[in-house]
């Protein structure tokens, strides 16, 4: 049986990201690039983890190759359209990416499982 307390931190991770993405996109709103890249982040690192499990893939690694792929497209088409790659990719993707290792390390503790307890009550 699966560790139904590991397993809530996924779409709490997920949560998250979306949210403090979408928080710094509304406070860069009237900074059109910066807004932009920030809503697209948060639309990469807060919902489509959640899809991307879903897709009937034959291999369990295709998901996060997907992922990796999402992530650089955006950086690849700033460096190919403007020439330089936005500072919002250069801040932001990595701990976008890292957010899933690390709450499969996180989700795995006895201090999440006791979070995780107090939450289920």
């Amino acid at each position: 049986m699966p560790d139904s307390f590991a397993f809530l931190i996924i779409p709490l991770r997920d949560l998250l990201v979306f949210s403090v993405l979408i928080a710094l996109g509304f406070h860069y709103r009237r900074t059109a690039d910066t807004h932009k890249r920030l809503m697209l982040l948060a639309t990469i690192g807060g919902l489509l983890p959640a899809a991307l499990t879903r897709l009937p893939f034959g291999q369990p690694a295709s998901p996060v190759v997907l992922f990796i792929l999402f992530l650089l497209v955006g950086p690849a088409y700033d460096r190919w359209s403007r020439g330089r790659v936005h500072s919002v990719y250069k801040w932001a993707s990595a701990p976008v990416f890292l957010s899933v290792p690390a709450g499969v390390v996180i989700g795995r503790t006895d201090w999440w499982h006791a979070f995780a307890s107090w939450l289920a009550q």
